[in-house]
């Protein structure tokens, strides 16, 4: 046998050993097809969940920021995004909350309503959530601004998920500021 066939065998060899790896790993993927996915994130200390139809991106704080003069201090300011404005919004300083602190955890959640562009500054992303639509549950809203714009939650995995929509933050009378 050459030297060349015995490094072939042996390459062939180690795919074998990898693909049956794969095959004994394969029945511990789970299969999210019928569960409803949400990105989850930290707002006021509290986790909450958005649906990942309403995120088109999540983006780093920019570099460069327009501040607009006389507005509310949750509007953070203006922003170059893919050739158009980014507006920004701090979530938790709308909702009542200390302004949100900028560092590596902070992240901007862009959504995208009625053609525009508009952009979430958050402390913390947690990630991906699949949830099972049999968790869905009941909402009984605290007495907090947050609360407004839940519309439903999911019981899952010894956690309540509260669902935000942002649509709802976006026509709201006091984000448009009337």
């Amino acid at each position: 046998m050459s030297v060349q066939t015995s490094t072939v065998m042996d390459s062939m060899l180690k795919m074998d050993v990898l693909a049956q790896k794969v095959q004994q790993t394969e029945d511990l993927v789970v299969d999210h097809e019928e569960d409803w996915r949400g990105l989850s994130f930290v707002v006021g200390g509290r986790k909450i969940i958005a649906s990942t139809s309403e995120i088109t991106e999540i983006v780093e704080y920019p570099e460069s920021m327009t501040v607009v003069p006389n507005t509310p201090d949750w509007m953070v300011g203006l922003a170059h995004f893919h050739g158009d404005v980014l507006t920004v919004s701090d979530l938790q300083c709308f909702l009542g909350g200390v302004p949100t602190t900028l560092d590596y955890q902070s992240k901007i959640l862009v959504v995208k309503y009625l053609g525009k562009y508009f952009g979430f500054l958050v402390p913390s992303v947690l990630g991906l959530r699949y949830l099972p639509l049999d968790r869905k549950r009941e909402y009984s809203p605290l007495d907090n601004i947050i609360d407004t714009f839940i519309y439903e939650v999911f019981d899952y995995q010894n956690q309540i998920w509260p669902v935000i929509s942002f649509s709802s933050v976006l026509t709201d009378r006091r984000f448009m500021m009337d």
